[in-house]
Parts: C-alpha cells; structure tokens; sequence
C-alpha cells in the first residue's frame, strides 16, 4: 500500500503481530498504543532519526495487560519527559529493542535514556549515550523488572544517582558484553546505581571511567539487600570523591566476583573497594533477609589510589 507520512499513522492501522517497516528520513515522536507490534527500519539507526524536539518522550511502549513489542534500527534523540523516560518510556509491557542509538535526551526525572517499570525488556547491540536525568539514571532506570542488556554501549550519561544506570527496587538485570564507561553521577554510582532488594549479573563487560562526583560509588554502588555477581568483568579507572572509587556497598549488599579485575580506580577511603558492617555474615539478617560473604575469587586489584585510607579494600566492620 501506500506509506504512511508519520510511523503514528502507520502504527494507527497495524493489529498485534504486523511488522510496520520505516524508510530513511527524520520523524517526530510516537506511542505504539498498546499494540504487540514490530516496528523496524529499513536503513538502519544513522538513517532514520526519531526527533521528538523537546517536546515529550521519542517513543512510549505501554499496555495493560503487556503485549510483545520490538523497536528495532532507530535513532532516538532531543526526547524530554518532567517524570519519566527522555528518550524511551516503557511501562508494563515486554519490548525487545535491538541497534537503536539513544542519544541526546533529557528527563527532570527517572531515565533520561530508557524508563522502565514493571516491564520484560531485552535490550541489544544499542547505544545509549549523553543522555541526562536531573534525578536517577541517565542512561537507563529500571524499577520492578526484568532486563537482559547485550553488545551495547552505556556511555556519557549523567543522573544524580545512577550515571549509567540506576537499577531500582525488585529489578533483575543480566548484562553482558557491554561498555559502561565515562558515565557521571553528582551523587552517587557512576556507572551504576544497584537500589535495594536487586539482583544484577555482569559479564563479560568494562565499567571503566565513571565518576560519582560528590559522594560514593564510582563504577558500581550496591544497595541493601541487593546481589551484585560479576564475571570476566573490569571496573578500572573509576573514580568517587568520598568512598569506593571502584565498588562501594551499603549495609547487607553481596558481592561474587569472579576472574575480574578493580584497577587504577580512586577515592578518598577505599580506593577500590569499599564495604560497609553489612558484609559481616555474623550480623545475621535485615529485614528477614539473609545477605551473603561477599567473594572474590581469582581477581586482580592493583594501582588503586585513596588519598586518606585504603587504597585497595577497605571493610568497615564492627567491633
């Protein structure tokens, strides 16, 4: 038939399980209506531009109940939300999204990059970067999730918690093969924010020059009753201005890192790593939640500088 002017118009007359194709060209924002739909280029992210001008997100993916929507080969940029999501908004819908460029986009709230909440999102071979939150996760928030994060890029973006990422309250994340770098929070987590009671995998992937500026956490901050697992991962060259310039955990966090490295990062205390009295294994429970002995098993920690104390590990744990 003949093409749509808008991809709204095009998404208008779709039904759930219909591929809507988009050719080359820059094209204002739009919502995919509740629809289990496939929206994908057909000249790839560098030519076909999703500019939404300032004006509100680029694109909204939400149904109740969740249907299965992809968004594949897009650039989405100049998005803005005074809540939620810049760039992307997602709520309550599962999404695959795959070589999309997310760039340029601001929120006075949570994930300038991608909001996500109660949602089942993969995410593939994309790039998220110099995106801005004025609040959490310039890069991506997630709260209430499940997300799978592959072969991409997380870089430049910058929160007030959560630099790269900020991983809210019962959020599961699996990444892997990914660049977190060059990320900056003003407070804390640099490259990322673990909230409480998440549950992160990292593989495979550089967290590398992130910068929690005022306060704790430059390449990861774990939350309180939240497991962070790394494997063949590097968090090098991170820096915070208080403590834990490469990890930093609060009360009851748990960290398993396996054949990974901390290097060449710095802070104050803990140039490292820093860990709080919750990794005492003696202190029981919180909550009614167990935490675990943290481990680090046939890692390297080298070149790790703290101007007052700790320049490698420093545990802070009760008399």
């Amino acid at each position: 038939g003949n093409p749509f002017a808008t991809i709204q118009k095009g998404i208008d007359v779709s039904s759930d399980g219909d591929t809507v194709l988009v050719q080359a060209g820059t094209y204002e924002e739009f919502q995919f209506n509740g629809k289990g739909i496939t929206i994908s280029s057909i000249n790839g992210p560098e030519n076909t531009i999703i500019d939404a001008d300032g004006n509100e997100p680029c694109v909204s993916i939400e149904s109740t109940p969740p249907t299965q929507a992809s968004l594949n080969g897009f650039t989405l940029t100049n998005g803005w939300s005074n809540n939620a999501g810049g760039g992307l908004y997602i709520y309550r819908q599962s999404a695959i999204l795959s070589d999309l460029i997310i760039t340029n986009n601001s929120t006075n709230g949570e994930g300038a990059g991608i909001y996500i909440n109660e949602s089942n999102v993969e995410i593939n071979n994309s790039s998220i970067i110099n995106n801005s939150s004025d609040n959490y996760g310039g890069g991506i928030f997630s709260a209430l999730s499940t997300i799978v994060i592959k072969n991409s890029t997380i870089s430049n973006n910058s929160g007030y918690y959560g630099g790269g990422l900020l991983i809210g309250t019962n959020s599961i994340i699996d990444i892997d093969s990914t660049d977190i770098i060059s990320n900056t929070a003003i407070h804390r987590g640099g490259g990322i924010y673990a909230s409480d009671w998440a549950e992160i995998s990292i593989s495979n992937t550089n967290i590398k020059w992130n910068e929690a500026e005022q306060y704790t956490g430059g390449g990861i901050q774990c939350g309180s009753i939240t497991k962070i697992t790394l494997e063949n991962t590097h968090v090098d060259s991170n820096s915070s201005n208080l403590r834990g310039g490469g990890y930093y955990h609060v009360a009851q966090g748990y960290l398993s890192a396996i054949n990974s490295t901390f290097n060449y990062n710095q802070s104050q205390t803990g140039g490292g790593l820093y860990f709080t009295d919750g990794s005492d294994p003696e202190q029981g429970e919180s909550d009614g939640a167990p935490h675990g002995i943290d481990t680090l098993y046939n890692c390297i920690i080298k070149g790790n500088v703290a101007q007052n104390d700790a320049g490698g590990i420093k545990t802070n744990l009760p008399d």
